[in-house]
């Protein structure tokens, strides 16, 4: 009906107006490689998330590895002066990093019935957009990325709970401020 059509334009007004950046800092054809850069660097990029994006290029396939999601330069400046410096002692780092657009790893766009804030999920995490002071907060960080889980998140029509799959594949429910997670079904 036509609340329904009224959050999908709201959706889409957001979604034109969000634009996300995010550092890439290595790319790897082979996961377990991936996977042994990830433990390594995960806790050298606290307490940013890192990101595993698989894409496929020319026939390849790669797993690029990516830290923290940003709407701004100023906090995008900010995570690159706190995580570089310590990146630099891991000897799996080859120095490289550039900075990539998150904007293709979208999970739906929930609009808040007053229209203040918006939930949306992103590379299995979930954050929380005001749009009054253009805040991002980070409401539920994956134990670990996988690029094959969706986490769904939506906003309960009265604005007030998430409900979203975990990376475990688990029905969890939470404020949407993200405190008061439960459990409601287990896979």
């Amino acid at each position: 009906g036509a609340n329904a059509t009224g959050a999908t334009n709201a959706a889409l007004i957001y979604q034109s107006a969000f634009a996300f950046q995010t550092i890439q800092i290595a790319a790897y054809t082979d996961p377990e490689e991936a996977a042994a850069f990830i433990s390594v660097c995960q806790p050298l990029c606290d307490p940013y998330q890192i990101y595993v994006v698989a894409a496929e290029v020319n026939h390849t396939k790669w797993y690029r590895i990516r830290v923290g999601i940003f709407k701004n330069k100023t906090d995008l400046n900010s995570a690159l002066d706190r995580i570089l410096p310590a990146l630099k002692t891991a000897a799996a780092w080859d120095g490289k990093h550039f900075i990539a657009t998150a904007a293709n790893h979208f999970g739906w766009l929930c609009p808040s019935p007053d229209g203040s804030f918006l939930i949306f999920s992103l590379m299995n995490a979930i954050y929380r957009y005001n749009n009054r002071d253009q805040k991002l907060v980070c409401l539920y960080k994956p134990a670990i990325y996988a690029p094959e889980n969706k986490t769904n998140a939506i906003l309960s029509p009265d604005g007030e709970k998430v409900a979203f799959l975990d990376e475990s594949g688990r029905l969890r429910v939470m404020s949407a401020q993200g405190d008061q997670l439960i459990t409601i079904l287990n896979r």
